[in-house]
């Protein structure tokens, strides 16, 4: 059955074209957004794609994991992180915070499975609007039809414009 699935997969991106990623807003155009010239930026890896990849990675159940790490990012202290100034002299050890800022952008790692994507956005909707997801393109050369990159954007501020450029090959 699997791989009768993954050839049907094949066929329907073969034959459709679409988008190199998914954009979600809950947008609220009758709220007047603040002008802002300091913006804050956080990556998190999260590893939130097949129940497989959690285990082999030795993580917990990922819908467990998911609402912990959507309460993780909901509760943010109202203080802003500054620490580019002395990033020659962070160890290891600093660099990794369980605590959050203020965040307006999320970049989020290892979100391959869209499930778990749109369940993570359904949790942090109501601190940010704007979500891209399932981003990649689907082909023989890029990916081999099988996984999106796995990045996933959640942000306060309107995302105007969306461009992915898969890595090549080194030629």
């Amino acid at each position: 059955f699997a791989l009768l699935g993954y050839s049907l997969w094949i066929l329907i991106c073969a034959l459709f074209s679409s988008d190199p990623y998914s954009l979600v807003s809950f947008s609220n155009k009758s709220v007047k957004r603040q002008t802002q010239s300091d913006f804050t930026f956080a990556t998190m890896n999260v590893v939130m794609g097949q129940e497989v990849l959690g285990k082999f990675n030795n993580c917990s159940f990922v819908y467990d994991r998911l609402k912990k790490i959507a309460a993780q990012i909901l509760k943010q202290e109202d203080s802003l992180l500054s620490n580019m100034e002395v990033v020659d002299k962070i160890t290891k050890s600093e660099s990794v915070i369980s605590s959050f800022p203020k965040m307006d952008f999320i970049c989020l790692q290892e979100v391959t499975d869209r499930f778990f994507a749109l369940a993570l956005i359904s949790m942090l909707r109501k601190h940010y609007s704007y979500f891209i997801f399932d981003i990649g393109v689907n082909s023989l050369k890029t990916n081999l039809y099988l996984a999106n990159s796995g990045l996933m954007i959640a942000s306060k501020y309107p995302i105007v414009k969306v461009k992915f450029k898969p890595f090549s090959k080194k030629k």
